[in-house]
């Protein structure tokens, strides 16, 4: 499939599904249970898909640790989005923030890993930060106050999911494949949000009146993972996948404006649209 069709549909599927995310956030539904139904279908049909096609999946110790911290970081990650999608004004703003964690990986990649960072990231990190700050900053008083608790644990998505990236990185030389990798990633978080749910007591069968937006959560997040994964090997450049994955935040804050009545103002439009432009800019 042309990779252009791909970025297409992977652009819809990550709109979808933040946008699924919110819906299941006002009808106030676990976290848990929004986390588990993400990652489960993949981990169960990307283990038949692997097993069909008989890629190598023997991890060494030092993969096992890995992944596994990858998951750990991923699952945080998630759990910190969510918190924060229930009080973000907008859920484009807490996602644009998450996806941010290229500043972190471009920052930390050439202490860890010998990179190379260049004038231009640096430049580009400065402008990100001052597009962000335009979503961020906002006048004191303890209306404003009250409404930025979403912004903690957004950074500490941000956090998670760069430290995630990170770990990732650094199985660049690995022989799995992708196909294996997002697949053990799926099973260790979906192993982690069930020793999670019986600690914390939470049931394992969702309210019924919420089952439809779980399915469409579960198909959305495998899909994305199908669509990222195709998309990497045949587009001119992995990072277009990426590009076109950040810039679903403009679709999502638009339509969670559009749908749920969430907020949008002009000044945070720009800060929205700046953030993507210099992250796409990062190819």
């Amino acid at each position: 499939m042309n990779w252009i069709v791909l970025a297409i549909l992977l652009f819809v599927i990550s709109t979808v599904m933040y946008l699924t995310f919110r819906k299941l956030s006002l009808l106030q539904t676990k976290s848990e249970i929004q986390n588990l139904t993400l990652f489960l279908p993949s981990a169960v049909i990307l283990f038949v898909y692997n097993l069909l096609n008989k890629f190598n999946l023997t991890l060494n110790f030092r993969e096992i640790i890995t992944v596994f911290l990858g998951s750990l970081f991923i699952w945080a990650g998630n759990v910190m989005l969510l918190k924060s999608i229930k009080s973000s004004p907008n859920p484009g703003y807490t996602v644009l923030i998450g996806k941010s964690y290229v500043i972190l990986t471009v920052l930390l990649s050439p202490i860890l890993f010998g990179s190379m960072l260049t004038l231009k990231s640096l430049v580009l990190i400065g402008f990100i930060l001052f597009f962000m700050s335009l979503i961020l900053i906002e006048k004191k008083n303890s209306k404003q106050l009250a409404k930025s608790e979403w912004i903690l644990p957004a950074f500490l998505a941000f956090l998670f999911w760069g430290i995630m990236s990170l770990l990732l990185i650094s199985m660049k030389n690995s022989s799995l494949t992708t196909e294996v990798i997002i697949m053990y990633l799926s099973i260790f978080s979906s192993l982690i949000i069930g020793v999670e749910m019986i600690f914390r007591k939470v049931p394992f069968k969702p309210v019924k009146s919420h089952s439809p937006w779980l399915v469409i959560l579960g198909l959305v997040g495998l899909f994305f993972n199908v669509m990222i994964m195709a998309g990497y090997k045949v587009a001119p450049n992995p990072g277009y996948m990426d590009a076109v994955n950040a810039s679903s935040v403009a679709a999502i804050t638009l339509f969670s404006s559009l749908i749920f009545k969430d907020e949008i103002t002009l000044k945070k439009a720009i800060g929205i649209g700046g953030v993507i432009f210099c992250l796409i800019l990062f190819l």
